[in-house]
């Protein structure tokens, strides 16, 4: 065999006869999901494949979800009374703004929130009594002070 120079091969090949091989749609149709949370996503997304627009790939994902996924955060935090902040407040140790059901808004410490959540814990020991001081602290700014001056009081 003899060696032959590279300009001899680039004599031969001409680029104007290269035909590209066609997508083959078989990578997404028979894609096995690996894990656990691969299988949950194809589940839930429905895949359509399509080629790139000229001046560019306008999206990423042209399929459908097949049903909403509900965001669990979010719903707590429609939930979440002013206890759950005043406690989320003592266990973040850091203050924050607590929005109470009227639409105010009250920025709380935290040696007044772990006073309150500890006051609240201990001494209160009946159910109703517990409920009662609770609707009193949802009802606005002027509830709160008056749990804060009988927590301090007793």
């Amino acid at each position: 065999m003899r060696l032959q120079k590279f300009s001899n091969f680039i004599g031969e090949a001409d680029a104007k006869d290269y035909v590209a091989p066609k997508d083959s749609d078989d990578e997404v149709i028979k894609y096995k999901p690996r894990s656990k949370g691969e299988e949950e996503f194809v589940a839930k997304h429905k895949v359509t494949k399509s080629d790139a627009e000229p001046r560019g790939q306008d999206h990423i994902f042209n399929g459908s979800i097949k049903e909403e996924v509900e965001v669990e955060d979010e719903k707590k935090k429609l939930d979440e009374g002013v206890l759950d902040t005043l406690r989320k407040i003592v266990k973040d140790k850091q203050a924050q703004k607590i929005k109470f059901k009227n639409g105010k808004q009250m920025m709380i410490d935290m040696q007044t929130a772990n006073m309150i959540t500890k006051s609240f814990d201990k001494r209160i020991k009946k159910a109703d009594t517990k409920a009662k001081v609770e609707k009193l602290l949802d009802s606005g700014p002027e509830g709160l002070m008056k749990v804060l001056d009988i927590m301090q009081n007793n």
